[in-house]
């Protein structure tokens, strides 16, 4: 238990976010009892941010790779219609 103490847990808010190395300063914490604790209202609000930037980052590839694909299928239906 008392390795609980001591060192630094990885914390990730989003998988596929880069881990945080946050210390086991709090009473023999780990990352399963961190997730159960409240979060402060900018905890809350960064996270929120965070989300809504890559859900809208999502958003934006996805209508770039529509885009591509029919500006690929106009290429290729005006190679087929060509005299």
């Amino acid at each position: 238990w008392a390795r609980h103490f001591e060192g630094s847990h990885e914390s990730r808010c989003f998988e596929d976010e880069p881990a945080q190395s946050l210390p086991n300063h709090l009473l023999g914490t780990t990352p399963q009892i961190e997730a159960l604790r409240p979060k402060s209202p900018t905890q809350l609000r960064e996270e929120a941010e965070r989300r809504l930037l890559k859900e809208h980052r999502a958003k934006e590839a996805a209508q770039r790779e529509a885009a591509q694909a029919e500006a690929a299928a106009a290429a290729e239906l005006a190679t087929a219609h060509a005299p």
